[in-house]
């Protein structure tokens, strides 16, 4: 299996085990069903960001400079950033029912895609140092 399958499969399993741990904590994660399926659909949009940032470091880090793949890097990041900051925003604006802990839950599922991100790009790079 090639490295961009593996990545895929990785970011894949991690989605489906924050799914299974939500499905099964959320009655004691929350009492309403809003933030549950909202805390799902952040979890699925930021499982399509990471199969794009798979696609992208691939595509780019064959014919780009060490420059250009740390720029790369950073953006994908503040991309991210946005991503989270924006779905917080449009949470705490539109629903307001049990803000503090989706944003605990929130701010966790990211913790935890942004370390998956960084280990994978920190093997990508290692990778193409040893090449």
């Amino acid at each position: 299996m090639n490295t961009k399958k593996k990545a895929g499969a990785v970011a894949g399993s991690m989605t489906a085990l924050l799914l299974l741990l939500l499905v099964a904590f959320h009655s004691a994660l929350f009492v309403n069903e809003i933030p549950y399926y909202t805390a799902i659909g952040f979890i699925l949009v930021l499982f399509v960001y990471e199969i794009q940032t798979i696609v992208i470091v691939f595509k780019k880090i064959k014919t780009a400079r060490p420059q250009q793949i740390v720029s790369l890097y950073m953006m994908l990041k503040v991309i991210k950033i946005f991503i989270f900051l924006a779905t917080l925003a449009i949470y705490l604006l539109a629903v307001k029912i049990e803000s503090q802990r989706f944003v605990l839950v929130l701010v966790a599922i990211y913790f935890f895609y942004l370390l998956f991100d960084t280990c994978f790009l920190t093997a990508v790079e290692k990778r193409e140092k040893k090449e």
